[in-house]
């Protein structure tokens, strides 16, 4: 990674030949995007989609993890069961039959939606919001209920204040997996005024469009990183507590 960015700062005739650039140049950045411009549009493209993604896979992740928490209904364990059990199915097993309802029967295929409406929910933060929730006192949620609050009160003012580390753990975690998601985009999205960052930068690369300017992909595999990394090292003592305090060891 070190090597990587030391590179995209790099004049071009010294790639191969130093490991500390002779002097640091912007150009390789600059010219990436100069060159082929939806690239851009292609980081704002995942900044938006997987913006959504994170904000709605909490929210319904949260209440379906309350649900299966603190609340009794028939049926609560064979559901959790059901729902670890889809965290075990490969990706690849799914690709086809996920591809043709969200193309076929919705209509998604080259929209925002193709890459939004199958990630709205996330197994992993269900399981993991459950399994705080389950650790809450049941006396708040009763003293909340003599108040007169709702179920859904009871989550989002009593148990969401409770589980920040836990909400920022799922948060990051559902925003680096889409982030670094390639393949499916690659599937649903052929139209470039939809395509993501790891797509483009996918097709930048291995395409052609970079050229033999190795710097220019190094450049932009930088920029794909970044969003990631300073994501994790900001939440990384939280999501090791997070998932330290769901039962994840």
């Amino acid at each position: 990674m070190l090597w990587a960015l030391l590179s995209s700062f790099k004049p071009e005739d010294e790639f191969y030949t130093t490991f500390w650039p002779s002097h640091f140049s912007l150009s390789a950045y600059t010219s990436s995007f100069a060159a082929v411009p939806y690239l851009a549009h292609a980081f704002f493209n995942s900044a938006l989609d997987y913006g959504v993604i994170t904000v709605c896979s909490l929210v319904f992740s949260s209440m379906a993890g309350y649900a299966l928490a603190r609340l009794s209904f028939i049926g609560r364990s064979v559901l959790l069961n059901l729902i670890l059990f889809t965290m075990t199915i490969p990706a690849m097993l799914t690709l086809v039959p996920l591809y043709i309802l969200v193309a076929n029967v919705f209509g998604w295929s080259d929209s925002y939606m193709g890459i939004i409406g199958p990630a709205l929910v996330s197994p992993l933060g269900i399981f993991l919001f459950r399994q705080f929730f389950s650790t809450l006192p049941a006396e708040l949620f009763e003293a909340g209920r003599i108040d007169g609050m709702s179920d859904l009160g009871l989550l989002f003012r009593i148990a969401w204040p409770l589980s920040k580390g836990v909400v920022l753990t799922v948060g990051v975690l559902v925003f680096m997996q889409g982030w670094d998601d390639f393949l499916w985009p690659l599937v649903v999205e052929h139209d470039q005024a939809f395509q993501t960052a790891s797509q483009a930068v996918g097709i930048f690369v291995t395409g052609g469009q970079g050229g033999a300017h190795q710097n220019w992909q190094m450049a932009m595999a930088v920029v794909l990183a970044i969003p990631v990394i300073v994501a994790y090292l900001i939440a990384q003592k939280q999501i090791v507590e997070g998932i330290a305090t769901t039962g994840l060891k």
